[in-house]
This record gives structure tokens, C-alpha cells and sequence, in this order.
């Protein structure tokens, strides 16, 4: 995604940072397009640290996580959910056990030009350790 594409995903999605559920928009390959305030806040780092970082390195079970997004990036499923614990900042020394729903966003319609598919993956806590 180029950088121009980029910063229409942040003004298309800005929406989210009105959450209290924590949102990511990333591409198939787990590469962060967009980050709601409260993933910022769960993972200690700013949008501009976590903008480009791939998705999977912030799970405790990424490979899970990885199949996951590919499932829905290639419509094997619409939707899914899983369960997984995010790995939060070594300040912490905690994980938070969480709730995960992947789904295809609406993407391909805004920019039909975009050549990846992204996918929205929204979190909530389940059991707050450390929180």
C-alpha cells in the first residue's frame, strides 16, 4: 500500500479511534495500516511505531493469528474469532488475555485501485493481567 493509500486508510477508519475496543486494519500479510487509540494505549506504543509493524509480532500466538487473517484475506471465512494474549510492553511484564474478530473491510470499495486486500481485526480484553 502506497503512502497516499495509506492516509486515506487513516482518514476512512479515523472512526475507530471513537472505540473503546481496540482496532487494527492491516493488510494479509499482518502490516498495520491503521490503529485505534485504545491498541495504542493497550500496547504502550504510538500509531507512528505501530503504523507498518506486522500485526503478529504483537501475539502471543501469531502463527494462530497469521492463519487467521490469511483465512479471511483469501474468503475462506467473512468473519472470525479466536482468542489470544497480546503481548504488551516489557514495563508492564504482562500479557492480557483478549478477544480477536477478523474480518475483510470495506477497503476494496474506497479504493479500488488498492492491490491488498485489508483486513479489520478488532480486540477486547477477556482477562485483564497487569492491566
Amino acid at each position: 500500500m502506497s503512502s497516499l493509500e495509506r492516509n486515506q486508510a487513516q482518514n476512512s477508519f479515523s472512526a475507530f479511534d471513537h472505540l473503546a475496543t481496540m482496532v487494527a486494519v492491516v493488510s494479509s500479510q499482518g502490516l498495520c495500516s491503521f490503529a485505534n487509540s485504545a491498541l495504542e494505549e493497550a500496547l504502550g506504543l504510538s500509531r507512528r511505531h505501530v503504523l507498518g509493524a506486522c500485526i503478529f509480532d504483537w501475539f502471543v500466538e501469531e502463527d494462530l493469528l497469521r492463519e487467521t487473517v490469511a483465512a479471511v484475506a483469501s474468503n475462506q471465512f467473512s468473519t472470525s474469532r479466536l482468542e489470544g494474549h497480546l503481548r504488551r510492553p516489557p514495563v508492564s511484564n504482562a500479557d492480557a488475555l483478549i478477544g480477536i474478530e477478523t474480518q475483510e473491510t470495506a477497503c476494496q470499495r474506497i479504493f479500488p485501485a488498492a492491490s491488498a486486500r485489508l483486513i479489520q481485526i478488532s480486540m477486547w480484553l477477556l482477562w485483564p493481567r497487569g492491566f
